[in-house]
């Protein structure tokens, strides 16, 4: 799905972006990471005829890949083993590659580099059990509603692929999964959905509901603070009334 956005969405560059896009990043926690929406990618960019020449694949994907098309642009694989090679080139859009193995110090000098250029964009697809320290279940409930950071997130089940499951919600083999996991396991695993931090304080937070991105303080008027020294998280709310 990745790759097939980045092929969209490259032929949509083309026609809005002014100068014409140049670079393009696959992002991996290592380059075999990067590969597999990179291998896609290059295989419906050769289909379409946009490929000049071959695509560079060196050791099997386990090292720097790239392929340049007939229209000037370069498709490169990036590592990000090392956090602070990721910002060096100023890119057009980045394809984040199981975005949940990075360091938060990865995420961070991605959107560093997309922010250089206004129309540059960041793409990202994975899983949500091997969530680090970048809160992506967070940052998945803000996408579901309007926000401030012109975030958007969608969640893509299991059974949406129809070759596999052919009776969609209710396939046998979903409804097995449904009796056999827990209702955690089954929202992350099957339905593509971040399950409630464990030790989550405020427990069903809904950022759709709860949280409004517009609101601002007033200087003018007392905070007040509320506190609840639990044993081994602590909560600190800053109100104004």
């Amino acid at each position: 799905s990745s790759a097939l956005f980045l092929t969209c969405r490259y032929a949509y560059d083309r026609l809005t972006v002014r100068p014409a896009p140049v670079l393009y990043w696959f992002i991996g926690n290592d380059f075999e990471d990067a590969y597999p929406e990179f291998e896609d990618t290059a295989r419906f960019m050769e289909n379409l005829g946009w490929i000049k020449g071959e695509a560079k694949v060196r050791n099997g994907g386990k090292e720097r890949c790239e392929f340049e098309t007939i229209h000037g642009t370069r498709f490169v694989t990036v590592s990000a083993n090392k956090p602070q090679k990721v910002g060096r080139e100023t890119v057009d859009g980045i394809i984040a590659c199981e975005p949940s193995l990075w360091a938060r110090e990865t995420f961070d000098r991605a959107m560093g580099r997309i922010a250089r250029k206004p129309t540059a964009w960041l793409f990202g697809g994975g899983s949500f059990e091997t969530d680090r320290d970048q809160g992506f279940n967070v940052l998945f409930q803000e996408g579901q509603a309007e926000n401030s950071k012109r975030l958007r997130s969608m969640a893509i089940p299991s059974f949406a692929n129809r070759h596999l499951y052919p009776g969609g919600g209710e396939d046998p083999r979903i409804l097995e999964l449904a009796g056999m996991y827990s209702t955690r396991r089954f929202k992350e695993r099957v339905l593509g959905e971040p399950a409630p931090p464990k030790g989550q304080v405020i427990v069903g937070l809904d950022p759709a509901i709860h949280l409004n991105p517009w609101l601002m303080p007033n200087p003018a008027e007392p905070v007040y603070l509320f506190i609840d020294p639990g044993t081994l998280i602590y909560c600190i709310l800053f109100c104004q009334i």
